[in-house]
């Protein structure tokens, strides 16, 4: 059984579940011991809705771009920079080159462009850059501007030569022996 009692003493309410025989609980906040012949029974969905409420409220904002984030957050999911930054700078070397453009380590791999789909940044070591968030190539430092068009136009080349080959090969066949 559920109950919910306001301490007199600090003036704030608390739930608790009665399984004791004792006459008098703790106050979780200022410790006074309050009588629980003043608490109200409290359903079981009321005491469910109060324990998510709470747990939403304990949050801190990220140091970066001052969000909320639960305390327990070791990287802000707004602006992706890790939490504990400055315990970890051991950890801050990346297996990436810097970034050309601002020089911040622990770029990230991009997975999926719309010019290579997932295979063309995997041939390039296509990364991101977490601040700046210019996108390079993680061996060099250099632009993958060059390689992606290559990676494009060669494909359309290759299916514009079979296409001209099939159309030639349908015009002799259509002209006769």
């Amino acid at each position: 059984m559920k109950l919910e009692v306001l301490c007199p003493a600090c003036k704030k309410q608390f739930r608790f579940s009665d399984r004791s025989d004792l006459e008098t609980v703790a106050c979780p906040h200022c410790g006074d011991e309050v009588n629980k012949n003043l608490g109200t029974l409290v359903s079981d969905e009321a005491a469910q809705a109060t324990k998510v409420k709470s747990q939403a409220t304990e949050t801190q904002r990220c140091p970066h771009c001052g969000k909320p984030i639960p305390i327990k957050a070791r990287k802000c999911k707004f602006c992706r920079a890790w939490i504990d930054e400055d315990d970890d700078e051991e950890q801050a070397t990346s297996e990436y080159v810097p970034c050309p453009r601002c020089g911040a380590r622990r770029s990230e791999r991009v997975v999926f462009t719309f010019w290579g789909s997932f295979y063309g940044p995997a041939l390039f070591t296509h990364v991101q850059c977490p601040k700046c968030f210019y996108k390079y190539n993680g061996k060099t430092g250099k632009s993958n501007l060059i390689p992606a068009i290559i990676f494009v136009l060669v494909p359309v080349f290759l299916i514009l030569a079979v296409i001209g080959g099939l159309v030639l090969l349908v015009i002799n066949l259509g002209r006769g022996p």
